[in-house]
């Protein structure tokens, strides 16, 4: 009997967890991106100086935004299916890449079976909400740290494929990459319905570049 009572009352606690997580099925968040790096050579940091990454949910459309002043990127991704497309800009320079869901996992293959070992013990309050702290490594070396808020979690999953098995929304997280940093900071989350406009692909003005699978 205390075994089945032990058993009920931990399945109790995983639905009443989930119960009390918010799903974001129409809203965005705006993060702060900061680069340090230890090099004498800064190109790297001032590639990264004033840009910022936004991201807008609407069900399973997701829109990043990321942009900087050399140069801006969106992707459109759909949740439904796993197809993206990727709008590149740099100076009068625009292309468009169209992605199978085959594209959209190659394009992301070295955070393919990413894992994270979350620490509760540390915590804060990042943009009004909890966070706490988990730690990962990517295929190609890559550290990552995130600070991520277990109450809140998208409706579309795989659109920020790093996080695809992450139990939360990340609202900070640190990519290291040698003696380079980029950080990435949540300062707003907005729960407002966000117009479907915004996830219109343009028909125009830009090439139409095949995505090429990476080796």
């Amino acid at each position: 009997m205390k075994k089945v009572a032990l058993l009920l009352l931990t399945v109790f606690s995983i639905k009443f967890g989930i119960a009390q997580a918010r799903v974001i099925s129409d809203g965005s968040i705006t993060y702060n991106i900061q680069a340090i790096s230890e090099s004498k050579n800064p190109t790297i940091v001032d590639a990264f100086d004033g840009s910022s990454f936004t991201v807008l949910l609407k069900g399973n459309n997701v829109r990043t935004d990321f942009k900087s002043l050399l140069r801006t990127q969106s992707i459109f991704y759909n949740g439904a299916d796993s197809t993206a497309t990727i709008l590149k800009e740099s100076g009068k320079e625009k292309y468009m890449f169209q992605l199978t869901s085959e594209n959209w996992i190659n394009y992301n293959k070295r955070y393919i079976n990413m894992t994270f070992t979350t620490d509760n013990s540390k915590t804060k309050t990042i943009a009004g909400h909890t966070a706490v702290f988990a730690s990962g490594t990517t295929a190609n070396g890559e550290k990552i740290n995130v600070w991520y808020s277990t109450q809140l979690t998208p409706q579309a999953k795989g659109y920020d494929y790093v996080f695809k098995n992450l139990n939360g929304l990340p609202l900070e997280y640190e990519v290291i990459n040698g003696d380079v940093t980029v950080k990435y900071t949540a300062v707003n989350v907005l729960f407002a319905p966000v117009s479907a406009s915004r996830f219109d692909k343009p028909t125009s003005g830009y090439k139409i570049v095949p995505y090429q699978n990476q080796n």
